[in-house]
């Protein structure tokens, strides 16, 4: 005997699609939409009388929906209604983007200041301090420049991308460089969690020392260090 599934979907005030499954795995709520019930185990669309692929995606890479319910039938939105609903990026870096970047250049990161930054940094008479970000978690949306906090520490984003609990700011010195106060006097790091980065400046017997390795544990003149003035 043949088992069948029920599809449903879940539509904002515009009518458009943003949720979509099978009653075999979800429990509709009562505004959820039937729009099968002779359906597969996963769920699937039916737009212009062919189904789609199983788990269809419902929105494109900006979060914007692809489908609309007209009240009988799915229909693709047209490039230019999807268009017209994507958010308007917002391109300004805020202070703190600006200062992080500028903290995280001078102590070594691998970024590349704009014109208009070193014009900014270079009236500065002085920069106030950096104040602490969000708390660093998976699932994020990380711009470069963007500061966040782990275990009490600050970290920027040199590389955006979204957050992942194997990629954490401490040991993951391709995604973030960690903001120190420059010249700090060093200390003897417990581990891998406070160990020192790649271009980490300290000062050290009267002389400052940058880190020319990561995840570095080693006294400053003895090994992972060179001097740096």
């Amino acid at each position: 005997m043949d088992i069948f599934n029920k599809h449903f979907i879940r539509v904002d005030a515009s009518k458009n699609i943003i949720h979509g499954f099978s009653d075999a795995f979800e429990n509709p709520i009562e505004t959820d939409i039937l729009i099968n019930d002779n359906g597969g185990i996963h769920f699937q669309l039916i737009v212009d009388g062919e189904p789609t692929q199983e788990n269809p995606p419902l929105h494109d890479e900006y979060g914007t929906p692809l489908y609309n319910w007209d009240g009988n039938q799915v229909t693709r939105r047209t490039n230019e209604e999807i268009e017209a609903d994507r958010p308007e990026p917002d391109n300004t870096p805020s202070i703190h983007q600006v200062q992080a970047r500028f903290f995280a250049a001078s102590l070594g990161a691998d970024i590349e200041l704009t014109p208009e930054e070193t014009h900014v940094i270079s009236r500065a008479a002085d920069l106030s301090p950096i104040a602490d970000g969000q708390e660093w978690r998976p699932g994020l949306n990380l711009a470069e420049g963007t500061i966040v906090t782990r275990n009490g520490q600050n970290f920027i984003v040199i590389q955006p991308h979204i957050s992942q609990a194997s990629w954490p700011p401490n040991t993951t010195p391709a995604l973030f460089s960690r903001i120190r106060e420059q010249y700090v006097a060093w200390t003897q790091p417990q581990g891998t969690h406070d160990a020192y980065m790649m271009g980490d400046r300290v000062l050290h017997n009267g002389q400052v020392w940058a880190s020319v390795a990561d995840f570095n544990v080693w006294e400053p003149g003895v090994h992972g260090w060179e001097l740096a003035e």
